[in-house]
């Protein structure tokens, strides 16, 4: 079936040929926003000691991953919706959490050192 020729295509390359006038701006823009979170990392080691407080490193932390989850809501959800379908949307995206909160608590519990006097009893595997 094809599309009238008013409505968008459908293919994101395609999209973001509209966008831009060729695929080297797009690429160099998203090259340069990756740059982001390392820059962001130099100028925090620069700007501040480097004994830096765990519960401002744990606010920092917070308020990245709030912003991150709700641009994965309110921004790629809906398009991942529109070229996957939204079973396959939401499953995509409940997928990724639990990949990523078994990251996380691989990450704990196994690979970085911590003390034992927080409350639970396991074993570590080191």
């Amino acid at each position: 079936m094809a599309l009238p020729p008013s409505a968008p295509p459908r293919h994101p390359q395609t999209r973001c040929r509209l966008a831009l006038p060729s695929v080297t701006p797009a690429r160099r823009y998203a090259f340069l926003s990756g740059l982001a979170e390392p820059a962001a990392v130099v100028l925090l080691g620069l700007v501040f000691p480097s004994d830096l407080d765990k519960s401002l490193v744990d606010c920092l932390l917070a308020a990245v991953g709030g912003i991150m989850a709700f641009l994965a809501l309110s921004e790629l959800l809906p398009l991942s919706i529109e070229h996957a379908g939204r079973k396959a949307a939401i499953a995509s995206l409940f997928g990724g959490m639990a990949l990523m909160s078994a990251n996380l608590y691989v990450l704990h519990e196994f690979m970085l050192p911590h003390d034992h006097d927080h409350g639970h009893d396991h074993e570590h595997h080191h």
